[in-house]
């Protein structure tokens, strides 16, 4: 069965860097999450409980305090990632005291090493099966280089990072994503709708790839494919529908503050050094923007909408939330990654800007977290490991500051390339968008001749 298998030795050698890193790195707070949740599965209690809460805790504290969230960060997904978390409590992970459980304990662990190796083995093993996705992706659109395609993917810098390193679960709803797309350009439309609910059902992001698939149907195929996409999402939802997975999920991201690798964090620096309560207009200027960004999404849609070439514009659609969204964490960069690799290898995105891409989220998590702290589980315990730890825990005002200009470059970098797949489909367009693009191609014409 292995020797059918394509690429077998790169699937080999990229499973073995994985497999090498996982056990001794872990994002510390990621950790305690999946720890806490995991605990919470075993015991029979909602995680979405929990949140909500934890959240009330919170809420109360910081009310006569400036604070910086009414929300306790903790599990605030889709339900899908929670079975493949279910196999996880049969292990001997660290485990709480649930003698007094009142639903309302959060325990913080330090990482251990055979515990990060477990948890970790769903999301590289979905991390494999995206480079296979893309693969069978670029065997569509550039077969030739398919194999430089998941290449670039199972030995790229950050996905080893985000999957092997920090330990999070996007990649999963990236290669449901991934499969949703072949299978569209396949013509095999149900598997396709089905892929992008498990998708949307696992992070919520594939769910904008949703108006854009709906958009190149004809006819009675919008609502098949319609139907099968909502009671795919309902069947997994179901057992999970409650007003806590409501708050959890809905409530929470759009009053969530924004900031990391965008713009707006030099709101909230400006706020603590004028001394503002970012509670009081931070959250109503969270929520206002939503329909701001739902607005931009929806002209890309519109604009695009005779274009033939999903992929492209699966890509601009999937950078155009990251540059327009009030919060991009680091994990966030995958979302479009497959699909701006195709187009690096085919010569419209320049390698700069490629790397570029790939890079910043990486600076970002080494000074935001920062870098040591990813390897506690080795660092904790010993003298040199306890020096490496203060040594690299920059000031918080030069942290603050590069994380800034990070993620403002992260941001213009996104939006370049989305203005480079822009400009190159100007050729693509159907005949249908021809007398629109009229003045542009002249403009164009002019412009060489000057």
């Amino acid at each position: 069965m292995l020797a059918s298998i394509p690429h077998k030795r790169l699937f080999l050698s990229a499973l073995l860097i994985r497999l090498v890193l996982a056990p001794v790195s872990f994002h510390p707070w990621e950790w305690s999450t999946w720890i806490n949740v995991i605990n919470d599965l075993k015991h029979g209690v909602s995680p979405y409980l929990k949140f909500v809460l934890l959240s009330d805790l919170v809420s109360s504290r910081v009310v006569e305090g400036p604070g910086w969230s009414m929300y306790f960060e903790y599990w605030a997904y889709p339900p899908l990632w929670l079975l493949f978390l279910l196999p996880l409590v049969l292990l001997p992970l660290p485990s709480l005291d649930w003698g007094s459980f009142s639903g309302i304990a959060f325990i913080t662990f330090s990482p251990d090493p055979v515990s990060s190796f477990f948890l970790k083995l769903p999301i590289i093993a979905f991390d494999l099966m995206a480079g296979w996705a893309l693969w069978l992706i670029a065997r569509i659109r550039f077969p030739e280089k398919a194999g430089l395609a998941l290449k670039s993917w199972l030995f790229n810098p950050l996905v080893i990072f985000i999957t092997a390193v920090w330990g999070h679960f996007d990649v999963a709803a990236v290669f449901f994503m991934l499969m949703s797309v072949y299978l569209f350009l396949s013509q095999r439309l149900v598997l396709s709708a089905i892929f992008l609910a498990l998708g949307f059902s696992t992070k919520i992001f594939p769910v904008f790839l949703l108006p854009l698939f709906f958009l190149k149907l004809q006819g009675r195929e919008k609502i098949l494919w319609l139907f099968c996409f909502s009671f795919t999402s309902f069947i997994i939802f179901l057992p999970f529908l409650s007003r806590e997975l409501l708050e959890a999920i809905l409530i929470f991201h759009s009053e969530r503050l924004g900031g990391g690798m965008t713009y707006w964090s030099f709101l909230w620096v400006a706020a603590e050094w004028l001394g503002l309560n970012r509670l009081k207009w931070g959250v109503p200027l969270s929520t206002a923007y939503l329909p701001i960004m739902i607005s931009v999404l929806l002209f890309f849609y519109l604009r695009f909408r005779n274009d033939t070439d999903i992929i492209r514009y699966s890509a601009i659609i999937l950078l155009g939330v990251l540059v327009t969204s009030k919060l991009v964490n680091e994990p966030y960069s995958l979302w479009p990654l497959p699909f701006i690799i195709l187009f690096w290898l085919s010569g419209e995105i320049s390698e700069i800007k490629f790397k570029l891409y790939y890079s910043i989220p990486i600076a970002f998590a080494f000074i935001g977290v920062p870098i040591t702290n990813f390897f506690r589980c080795v660092l904790i315990g010993n003298p040199w490991g306890e020096r490496a730890l203060a040594y690299f825990a920059l000031p918080i005002p030069f942290r603050v500051l590069w994380l800034f200009l990070l993620g403002l470059s992260f941001s213009i970098v996104s939006l370049k390339i989305i203005l480079t797949l822009k400009n190159q489909a100007g050729s693509r367009l159907s005949k249908d968008s021809a007398r629109y693009n009229g003045w542009k191609s002249g403009f164009h014409i002019l412009r060489s001749f000057l």
